[in-house]
């Protein structure tokens, strides 16, 4: 599903950071890796959207229930990401800083990194997981 086709995006989510300039760098990062996610027969250019339905009509519904709410943890960093870069995302960011339990603007950028970039490992690995027992099901 992902490809990740530049070394640079992928070794700047390992760093940590002290700004908000830095945390708008990570995030530009991770968005772009999420850019890359190829489907079969992917038509739009709504990545996770594509994902969430794609898995939804292939997992059961606890499998597809827990990969959705994983989605949409990841759809929330990406919106972080549009609110540094795009006028007038004030309100979405707000909604996506509250469904991971952060404040913005923080008083500490690196550890809204640190809990940004720890939710979405976890959000990959319920994705992965529930794809790993469907497929070994199946």
């Amino acid at each position: 599903m992902f490809r990740i086709s530049r070394t640079e995006a992928a070794a700047k989510l390992a760093l940590d950071c002290a700004t908000v300039d830095e945390l708008e760098s990570r995030l530009s990062a991770f968005a772009g890796i999420l850019s890359q996610i190829r489907l079969p027969g992917q038509q739009g250019d709504k990545k996770l959207v594509d994902v969430r339905s794609f898995l939804e009509q292939r997992l059961d519904r606890d499998s597809s229930d827990r990969t959705t709410v994983a989605i949409d943890d990841l759809r929330a960093v990406v919106a972080l990401r549009v609110w540094r870069q795009h006028l007038g995302a004030d309100k979405v960011a707000r909604d996506a800083a509250q469904r991971r339990g952060l404040t913005l603007p923080s008083d500490d950028w690196g550890d809204t990194w640190q809990r940004l970039r720890s939710r979405s490992v976890e959000a990959l690995s319920v994705i992965r997981e529930e794809i790993e027992v469907t497929s070994a099901a199946g």
